[in-house]
């Protein structure tokens, strides 16, 4: 018996298709993690931004007004779920009232001298979860602590003393 002689081009055939698989995987993995980390650092540029909006809305509206929250995640039809943000919700928002110095001011409900402390109003987004979504790697991190800080305005009494709705 004579041995088969298998050709060189033969003995080759179907290195391309492997290659292609090892060499596509790397790329596409690379491809997927690069738009994840596009998309990561929109979230970080969009929770920043919902913080300066609540903040914006706490110096005007009334102490402790849930349309400060609402505003903040980006949802004024009164509900407690962001529109844009899977999984970020009012229960993420922390507002504080600040004396002139920066501290915390508790019990200004009801009681007008400590109300008149305020000068500050400091918005944040706390334990917001983020799904890092990348083919073979899915993982899940809380997120920093995103905050703005804002002077008083009104605190939601114009001119007159008339009380407003913040809407």
């Amino acid at each position: 018996m004579t041995p088969i002689r298998i050709s060189s081009k033969a003995r080759q055939r179907g290195t391309t298709a492997v290659e292609f698989a090892i060499v596509g995987l790397v790329s596409f993995t690379i491809l997927f993690g690069a738009i994840e980390v596009s998309r990561l650092l929109f979230t970080a540029n969009m929770l920043e931004e919902a913080t300066r909006r609540g903040a914006r809305m706490a110096v005007v509206c009334e102490v402790d007004d849930p349309a400060i929250q609402q505003a903040t995640v980006f949802n004024l039809t009164g509900g407690n779920d962001s529109p844009l943000f899977s999984g970020l919700t009012t229960a993420n928002v922390s507002v504080q009232y600040l004396d002139e110095n920066g501290g915390p001011i508790a019990g200004y409900a009801g009681d007008t001298a400590e109300y008149y402390r305020i000068r500050y109003v400091r918005v944040a987004i706390v334990d917001y979860t983020y799904d890092f979504i990348v083919p073979g790697y899915e993982t899940s991190f809380v997120t920093n602590e995103y905050a703005t800080v804002l002077p008083i305005e009104s605190l939601g009494i114009h001119k007159g003393g008339e009380r407003s709705t913040c809407v």
